[in-house]
C-alpha cells in the first residue's frame, strides 16, 4: 500500500479539542439552544464500563464457539461480531495480518444494543498489531462502539456493487480512530450517511485517522476519500486530526448530498491535513448546514478556476450557519470559492485564512505531513492542541 505504516510519528495529544472555546468561536451566528445541545454530545461523559467479553480472531483462526477464547480464535469479524455471539460490553481483539473478507451488519444489531454503561470494542490483540480488513465494510445503527487501529484496503477482487469501500450508517456515540483506509476504487474510501431507517447519525467520530489513494478516476469529480452524505438532523459529528491525501477522482473532503435536496448538518472539519485532490481539499454542497471548516491544513488541490482549498457549491437557502475560521492553504487557486456566491448566514469566513509553503518533511505515506514552516505549524493534523 503506498501510504502503509503504522503512525509511530503520530502522537495523540494528552487533550482533545477545547470544544467549549472552538464552539464560541466558530458559531457565533447560533443560538444559546444549539450550543447547548452540541456542548451536551461532545462533553457529556461517559458511564462506567461494563465489563463484557473478550472475544478474538486471527487470520489463522476457525469459525466455530463464541470467540472467547485467546487459545482458538475465530477466522472472520462477521463471525465473530454476529449478534447471537457479541453482546453489549464486549471487545474484539484482532490479531495482527490481513483479513480478506467483507463486513456486512446493515441491520447495526450487533452494536445497537451496546449503551454508554456497556460499550463495545474492536481494537488490536496486541499493542502493535496492525489487523487490516481486505475487502468493504457496510455497518448501520452502531451504539456506543469503539474501532481502534483497524484499517481497511480495497481488495485486489474489488467489492462488486458496492458504492463505497467503508460505509458508516446511522447510530449515535460511534468513533473510528487510529486506522487506515486506502486504495478504494469506489465512490469513497469512507461514507457517513443516514441508517437503512432513514436516522442520521449523532455524536460520531472519525479522528487520528489515515484516508488516502482514492483510485477512482473514472468517476470524476463524483470519487472522494471521505464523504459526509446524507445525514440532514444529525449532529456532533467530529472530523478531526486526520492525514487525508491523493484523491484522484475529486474531493478529499465531501459535505453535501449525491441527489440533491439534502446534505449533512452539525458537522465539526477541523485540525486535519489535507493534501492532493484532483478537485478541492473541502466542498459544502447543497443543503449542508451549521458545519465550521476550521484549523485544517489544505494544500494542492485541483488547476481549475474554480478549485480551492474550500469551495462552497450551489448552497440553497437553508444552508445556513456554515462557517471558515483559520485555515492554512497553499498550492490552491483560492483558499475559499463560492458558486453561485451565497448570501447572508449560508457561509462565514469568520477569521482570516493563513497562506504559506507548509514545507512537509515527506507526501508519500502516513508518517509524513509534518510541516516545517513555523507559519504553518498553527494548522492540521500536527497542531499544538489549543
Amino acid at each position: 500500500m503506498p501510504g502503509k505504516g503504522r503512525f509511530a510519528a503520530i502522537a495523540r495529544p494528552r487533550s482533545g479539542l477545547d470544544r467549549s472555546r472552538l464552539i464560541s468561536r466558530l458559531w457565533p451566528v447560533r443560538g444559546t439552544a444549539a450550543v447547548a445541545v452540541l456542548m451536551t454530545t461532545w462533553l457529556a461523559p461517559c458511564g462506567a464500563a461494563h465489563a463484557g467479553v473478550q472475544r478474538y480472531v486471527s487470520p489463522s483462526g476457525k469459525d466455530s464457539g463464541t470467540c472467547n477464547s485467546a487459545t482458538a480464535p475465530c477466522k472472520t469479524f462477521a463471525y465473530a461480531l454476529h449478534p447471537s455471539r457479541f453482546s453489549p460490553g464486549d471487545t474484539l481483539n484482532a490479531n495482527a495480518g490481513t483479513y480478506p473478507q467483507t463486513l456486512a451488519l446493515v441491520g447495526g444489531k450487533s452494536f445497537r444494543q451496546c449503551t454508554a454503561a456497556a460499550p463495545c470494542r474492536i481494537q488490536p490483540w496486541h499493542p502493535g498489531d496492525a489487523p487490516v480488513i481486505s475487502g468493504c465494510v457496510n455497518v448501520g445503527k452502531m451504539m456506543h462502539t469503539t474501532w481502534d487501529n483497524v484499517d481497511v484496503v480495497w481488495p485486489s477482487a474489488g467489492c462488486g456493487s458496492s458504492p463505497h469501500m467503508v460505509q458508516l450508517k446511522g447510530g449515535t456515540n460511534w468513533t473510528w480512530t487510529n486506522s487506515e483506509f486506502s486504495e478504494s476504487r469506489s465512490l469513497s474510501n469512507v461514507i457517513v450517511t443516514r441508517g437503512s431507517d432513514g436516522t442520521a447519525p449523532q455524536n460520531w467520530k472519525l479522528t487520528y485517522n489515515c484516508i488516502h489513494d482514492q483510485l477512482n478516476a473514472a468517476d470524476s469529480p463524483k470519487a472522494h476519500n471521505l464523504y459526509i452524505a446524507e445525514i440532514s438532523g444529525g449532529s456532533g459529528g467530529l472530523v478531526s486530526r486526520n492525514i487525508i491525501f491523493r484523491a484522484t477522482g475529486g474531493q478529499n473532503v465531501k459535505l453535501g448530498p449525491g441527489n440533491p435536496p439534502g446534505g449533512p448538518t452539525g458537522v465539526t472539519v477541523s485540525y486535519n491535513t489535507i493534501h492532493d485532490a484532483v478537485e478541492n481539499g473541502v466542498m459544502l454542497s447543497d443543503n449542508t448546514r451549521e458545519s465550521a471548516i476550521a484549523h485544517n491544513l489544505i494544500v494542492l488541490t485541483g488547476d481549475r478556476p474554480s478549485n480551492a482549498a474550500i469551495r462552497a457549491y450551489n448552497l440553497q437557502a437553508d444552508a445556513t450557519g456554515n462557517v471558515v475560521a483559520s485555515n492554512g492553504w497553499f498550492s490552491s487557486r483560492h483558499d475559499v470559492h463560492y458558486y453561485p456566491d451565497p448570501v447572508g448566514t449560508r457561509f462565514v469566513v469568520s477569521s482570516p485564512n493563513s497562506y504559506g509553503d507548509p514545507q512537509f518533511d515527506s507526501t508519500g505515506s502516513c508518517g509524513g505531513f509534518h510541516p516545517r514552516n513555523p507559519l504553518m505549524q498553527a494548522f492540521g493534523r500536527y497542531a499544538p492542541v489549543p
